[in-house]
């Protein structure tokens, strides 16, 4: 699952900037997303069989080489799909018989290009199946070769030919030219939108103990109520990037170790597992041999070096104290 900035409200959306990205939320989702820029997907996987509850805000941007594999793009759609263009190449056995196989939702301004001639039958295509959402503004164009084909929907499943006269405006009743670039010579195209993202915010920076760079626990927390923000582990080279949004102000950082789980008798544990003792001695201890711990375990005070039990092997490593910072003014993401 691709990782976003945001966190898929409406007031903070999920921000589709890659491939990974855009596929997973066509695909599926929950939430809110914007797309910032145009996006090649390379052939990447991304219409099929699916099931999709996603509200995608394509801000005018292109997604082009769209892989479609399915006879439908959705399986089931509950989302909402507005003011993207798509351009889908065929990667699968199957041509489109329907945008929606079963369910609803709702589609506004929105070109769905099929650029190897994907359409199964014109006469039968339809945008949904047995339930019929909301169908505003959309644009379908399927090419053989040179030759294209066109259709203006505007409500439900009604379908308009206009292929001859795609480039004149008068063909599609209804559309909204505030959206669309409807100034003619071309089929109309999605106007691009800015979106404000001087919310999306991050600290960076290096976990260091005794100056060396080490891989820590690093959580950010609001400077008032110290409300948790979010929460990452640093690399092994101890960096770190933690999102803040939507916070622009001042924050606090602290990195800690992981303590690990309470060891307990006679049971499982597999490599860099993290354990300490029911009684906290000030170390933790890293399984690097995995096994059964033994039932009883040790009588302590446990050694500090290395811990064997059962099959089970642990290096002790002295627990280093929390540190914090702040507070810290978050940088802003998108410039």
């Amino acid at each position: 699952m691709a990782s976003y900035n945001g966190d898929g409200t409406q007031a903070n959306p999920y921000l589709i900037e890659t491939p990974e990205q855009m596929r997973d939320a066509f695909q599926g989702g929950g939430g809110h997303y914007e797309v910032i820029k145009n996006i090649d997907m390379g052939g990447m996987d991304m219409g099929g069989y699916f099931s999709a509850t996603s509200w995608i805000d394509g801000k005018g941007h292109v997604v082009s080489n769209a892989g479609q594999s399915g006879s439908s793009l959705y399986n089931d759609f509950n989302g909402r799909l507005y003011n993207l263009h798509v351009q889908f190449i065929k990667t699968g056995p199957y041509e489109i018989s329907r945008i929606v196989g079963d369910d609803y939702g709702f589609f506004e301004n929105v070109r769905f290009e099929f650029m190897d001639g994907q359409i199964q039958s014109w006469a039968q295509f339809r945008i949904y199946g047995d339930r019929i959402g909301s169908c505003t503004g959309v644009i379908i164009n399927e090419y053989h070769g040179s030759d294209r084909t066109t259709y203006w929907c505007n409500s439900g499943n009604t379908k308009i030919d206009v292929s001859a006269t795609d480039t004149d405006p008068a063909s599609y009743p209804g559309i909204d030219s505030n959206v669309w670039d409807i100034t003619g010579g071309s089929v109309p195209v999605l106007i691009p939108q800015s979106g404000d993202y001087s919310a999306y915010t991050h600290v960076m920076g290096t976990t260091l103990v005794d100056g060396n760079p080490v891989s820590r626990i690093v959580r950010a927390v609001g400077a008032g109520r110290h409300e948790l923000i979010s929460e990452t582990t640093s690399g092994a080279d101890g960096s770190y990037d933690l999102q803040t949004s939507p916070y622009t102000h001042g924050v606090l950082v602290y990195t800690f170790d992981d303590y690990g789980t309470t060891l307990l008798p006679g049971t499982v544990y597999e490599l860099d597992d993290i354990t300490h003792p029911k009684g906290p001695n000030g170390y933790r201890y890293i399984c690097v041999q995995a096994g059964t711990t033994g039932d009883p375990l040790p009588d302590a005070p446990w050694p500090t070096d290395q811990l064997i039990t059962g099959t089970a092997i642990f290096n002790a490593e002295k627990i280093v104290q929390p540190f914090m910072h702040g507070p810290v003014t978050p940088v802003p993401i998108y410039s």
